[in-house]
């Protein structure tokens, strides 16, 4: 099933993608590993919210980005606790 996806949502992928782009071009690493936590943060809920409207809360889509993000905050957290205390 192809999904009926709006123009408005294509513009909201783009605001993501700009974001993205804006964030880590501020960033003095490419593997964006000097990242603020109110820039990650900020990148990581727009970017849920996108799939969220485009592919419906509960798709496949939208489980499986939870499930990355359940299996990567702990590591996201004892990151930055790493950084902080340094």
């Amino acid at each position: 099933m192809k999904p009926d996806v709006t123009q408005q949502q294509l513009d909201q992928l783009d605001s993501v993608l700009n974001l993205f782009q804006q964030i880590s071009s501020r960033c003095e690493r490419n593997d964006l590993s000097n990242l603020t936590l109110s820039d990650a943060n900020f990148l990581i809920s727009n970017s849920l919210s996108a799939i969220d409207r485009i592919s419906g809360k509960g798709s496949t889509y939208s489980m499986h980005a939870e499930s990355m993000m359940a299996k990567s905050l702990p590591l996201f957290d004892v990151f930055f606790h790493l950084i902080c205390n340094s």
